[in-house]
This record gives C-alpha cells, structure tokens and sequence, in this order.
C-alpha cells in the first residue's frame, strides 16, 4: 500500500489479480500514459514488466500465441475515479522488418530458457513508458513508447488509435527505462533523449527525420523509419562520475554522431543495426560520458529542450563516488542547422553528498532515484526503488522507499508519499526473509494526470 503524505491522498485504482470483465492484468505493471477519450473517460496505458518467459499466454489478432511483457489499457472515469474496463492494448505487433508478427521468434531474437517453449517466448521485461500526444514534439500521431529493460533490448512505439505496435530499430540498443521527447526546432525532425538502465551507461538522443521513406507509414510520418543516433560528451573530457558528481556541479558538452546502421558490417544485425556491443564500442570511440545507471527521463511542460535523468545508482562502479544515486537537469541548446548539438548536464542532487549537505546523512534524503515525472506545476516527481550497495537503504533513517517532490532549480525535497508493507493484497505475502528489510517495493510508474482528469468547464 501506498500511503500519502502532506496533504496529498491516494486511492487504489486496481489491484493485481482483479479482472476486468474477462481480460486480467498479468501484473508488475511499471510505465504508465494517460489520454483523454470522448466524454468523461480517460485512457490509461500501462507496461508489465515481465520476462519474455512469463506470464499467461495471450493471443494476437492473428492467432500468434506469446508469452511476457505486453501492454493493458484500463478505462477510468473522470469524475468517480473507477475503472470501467480495460484489455490488452494492442492487437498486432510489427517486427524489427517491418512484418507483421506470426511467429514468437520475430520479436525475440534470442534463445528461449531450457525447458521453455522457444513458439510462445515474446517481448522480455517492458519498462517505465511514456506517452505523446499528436501534435506534441512534431508527432502526427498519438504514440505510447516503450521499451524492453535488457540487453540488446529493443523500444516499440504503440499507435494507440490504431492498436498496432511497432518495434523501432533505428532508434539504437538500450535496456530501455524510457524515453522523453524534445523541440529539436525543426518541424520535419522529431528528438528522443534516451534512458538506458545499464550500469554503467551512456546518455543517449535520437534524431528521426519524418518522411524520408515517403510511403506515408507510421513509423515514416513519426519520425522513427530513419534517423541519426548521438551519445553525449563532456567537454572537458570527463568519462564518468569520478569526474564529474556533487549537487551544483555542471558540465557542458556536445552530442557526438555514432554510426550505428552499417548493413553488412561485422557486428551489425541482419537489418544493418549495432549491436549493444557494436554500440558500446562506438560510444567509447566517441568518448562518451558513462553515467553509473541512468533511468528514468522526463521533458520539462514549461522548457521542451531542458530534460530531467535519474540515475539510480551503482555503487560496485566507479570507486563507489555515485552509490545513492544522482539526478541529473539536461539543458538542449538551439543550434544552426548542422551545428554540433550542444547540451549542458547539471546534478540538481547528489544523494551521496545529501543534497550538498541538505541532509545529515544521505539516507534521510532522496535515495536510488528511478521513475520520474516533471509535472505541470514545475516540480518534478521521484520515486525510491533500492540499488544502493556499499550503504544499507534505510539503516540510519528507518525510512521506507518514498516518493519525493524535487525542485528543478534548488534540489530541495519534499517527501509526499511512502510504501506501507503493512498492508499485503489477500492472498499474496512478502518472500521469506525479506520482513525486516526496507525498500523492498517499488512503486513505479509516475506520471502527472492532472490535465486528463481536470473536470470539463
């Protein structure tokens, strides 16, 4: 249970293991969107976390049997707050070709688990999402993007309206978090800052060019059918948080282009793409930055080129300088047309100097940022999911995994809501063991609502 504080409140939606007429929710539900539909309902789309393995077998249009991570839909009223329905939110899945999806092994290109049936093996693990709405960012269409948090991992894009979701390749390898868009200042490109939850990992944009193939397809018209992948360099050359960590420190820098489409190159896939070792490579022969464990991205409502990062944390990386976890504001500059794109990182907070010292000790501040949301109301909103190693989450605070309001300029914290384990769904139980520890749940899934379920005038 999740338990409000300062005034805030909260109200249970769903839990895990209701129905929704005959369509159940398999669970780990992670990234969230919300569109408003006609009258006073709203969409909300929703990510399960599962492994490709996983799960209960659902069925495409077509009759392809998959297992693992897939996407739900629940319709919510906008005035009473309850759930009026809800299914899986998509009905067809196109592969990394371009096909449509018959067979299990066209979306997972990997071998399946012994004893596990390589027919049924689907999408692995999706992650935190994000949704944008057409005419937002150069989008012509209303598109929920997600991505699977592994390695080589693929990012899809859901055209929400039509119930088809397609895999991008050409926007690169990652084990996706998110993604969040940015103004690139042309109306024929669409830019994508890119959360890539490895340890350690770079800061990743894509740049698509709409239009290119001309065959009015979705993934053409969107941007995502072609376009040019950067990684993200300092300027002074640092190449990770040794050199670069502490709450008000700044670095600017530049995206550098990486050669990530080569058709018949050596380690590049069947379609011509990197992969996440090619990627790597071509990251480090750039110089890229590599921050401990980025996560979660989200673009500021009042600044569409200034972007908030979380970085969870690793603690068994770089001497141990960035083990609670750091929170990055990334300033996009406007450049000339062909000009390098520049783009400075600052650390809002640092938790292991708490804040710059905002804290007693860094446990009783902001600990392993994750799933994030910078809201309308210009705060950005923070939730704790434990990833610290060398220190033990709460050992000095007594303090439960939370959610916390962050200020964009001053790092200053609030916390507004907090995991209570007393409370365990019917029928469900904490591992053994685990009784004592804390932060040992996650809440996932942040994102602001307040526009979709304001009341109509």
């Amino acid at each position: 249970m999740l338990t409000a504080l300062d005034g805030w409140e909260s109200t249970p939606l769903l839990t895990i293991g209701e129905s929704l007429g005959d369509y159940t929710p398999p669970g780990i539900p992670d990234g969230m969107g919300a569109l408003k539909l006609g009258g006073d309902s709203v969409r909300l789309f929703v990510t399960h976390e599962i492994r490709d393995e996983q799960g209960y077998v659902y069925r495409l249009e077509n009759g392809t049997p998959l297992t693992g991570a897939r996407i739900s839909y629940l319709d919510v009223d906008r005035k009473s707050r309850v759930v009026t329905g809800g299914g899986l939110a998509f009905h067809t899945i196109i592969d990394r070709n371009g096909d449509v999806v018959t067979h299990a092994e066209q979306i997972n290109e990997w071998y399946a688990p012994e004893g596990e049936d390589e027919s049924l093996i689907g999408i692995d693990r999706l992650c935190s999402a994000n949704l944008f709405e057409r005419g937002e960012y150069g989008l012509v269409d209303d598109i929920f993007f997600a991505g699977e948090e592994t390695g080589n991992g693929q990012e899809f894009a859901l055209d929400v309206r039509g119930g088809v979701l397609y895999a991008v390749p050409w926007m690169g390898r990652a084990a996706w978090e998110s993604v969040t868009m940015i103004d690139t200042g042309d109306p024929e490109t669409v830019g994508f800052i890119i959360g890539d939850d490895r340890a350690p990992a770079p800061l990743l944009l894509y740049v698509g060019q709409k239009d290119q193939l001309g065959d009015g397809s979705f993934l053409d018209r969107n941007g995502l059918a072609r376009g040019v992948l950067y990684t993200w360099v300092a300027d002074d050359g640092a190449s990770d948080p040794r050199e670069f960590h502490g709450t008000r420190s700044s670095r600017a820098g530049h995206f550098a282009k990486i050669e990530h489409y080569r058709p018949g190159a050596p380690g590049y896939d069947a379609q011509g793409f990197a992969t996440q070792a090619t990627q790597d490579a071509l990251v480090a022969a750039a110089g890229g930055f590599l921050f401990s464990r980025p996560e979660d991205v989200a673009t500021s409502p009042r600044n569409r080129r200034r972007v908030v990062m979380a970085s969870t944390g690793s603690g068994g990386l770089f001497d141990g300088v960035d083990d609670w976890g750091t929170t990055y504001v990334i300033d996009i500059e406007r450049g000339r047309r062909g000009a390098p794109i520049r783009a400075t990182v600052r650390i809002v907070y640092d938790g292991d100097d708490a804040g710059g010292g905002a804290f007693s000790d860094p446990d009783f501040g902001l600990r392993s940022p994750d799933n994030l949301e910078w809201a309308g109301n210009g705060r950005i909103y923070v939730q704790e999911d434990r990833a610290t190693r060398i220190h033990t989450f709460g050992a000095v605070s007594r303090e439960e995994a939370s959610i916390w309001e962050l200020g964009p300029v001053d790092g200053s914290l609030r916390r507004i809501a907090q995991v209570d384990r007393a409370v365990i769904p019917e029928g469900q139980s904490e591992s053994e063991g685990s009784a004592n520890d804390l932060g040992n749940w996650e809440t996932s899934g942040a994102v602001d609502v307040t526009e979709p379920f304001q009341a109509r005038e």
